[in-house]
């Protein structure tokens, strides 16, 4: 189920990069953030009612939708902005929504985030160790990554805090 909302949320953030010009701004942005509620809020019935593997999935697709939102609204009204910083907002969406579900999915959502950001730092030309604070922001996302892990019991995010721990240990080493 997790992978089928994986392949939907593609296909809405696919939807979003289409830009949509026949449909006006505000009915755009009022739709994908009733998206975003439809989904947390089927989530939190299905969690309610025990049906464990589809309120994951349905969490997964509402955070990967805000997501969506968030390239929306940067595509719509041309902000410039870096994509570290969308990716951070998202991955702080993700968190926030991991605590309040308890949710192990979104933990390990969070897991590829912060690999997405490390991602991003490494691959930007401005990041470097000089004067750029974002680089030493990964090891709070690591801690972060880990306490999402024990909060929800989610011990395959783990593996992704470890690694991305050695990754940017590495990348260190070589920056220095």
């Amino acid at each position: 189920l997790v992978l089928a909302a994986i392949l939907v949320s593609a296909a809405i953030l696919l939807l979003v990069a289409a830009n949509w010009e026949a449909i006006p701004r505000l009915l755009r942005v009022a739709g994908i953030v009733a998206l975003i509620w439809v989904f947390y809020l089927a989530a939190a019935a299905c969690l309610g009612r025990g049906f464990k593997a589809m309120g994951a999935a349905l969490l997964v697709l509402a955070t990967m939708t805000f997501g969506g939102a968030i390239a929306l609204v940067g595509q719509m009204y041309h902000l410039s902005g870096d994509t570290t910083d969308a990716l951070l907002a998202w991955f702080a969406a993700a968190c926030v929504a991991a605590v309040a579900f308890r949710s192990a999915a979104l933990a390990v959502f969070c897991g590829f985030l912060a690999w997405a950001i490390f991602g991003e730092l490494v691959v930007d030309n401005d990041a470097s160790f000089e004067g750029n604070g974002y680089i030493y922001l990964v090891p709070m996302l690591i801690v972060i990554v880990i306490a999402l892990v024990r909060y929800t019991n989610a011990g395959i995010a783990r593996h992704l805090a470890y690694l991305l721990a050695l990754a940017w240990l590495g990348w260190f080493y070589i920056e220095l």
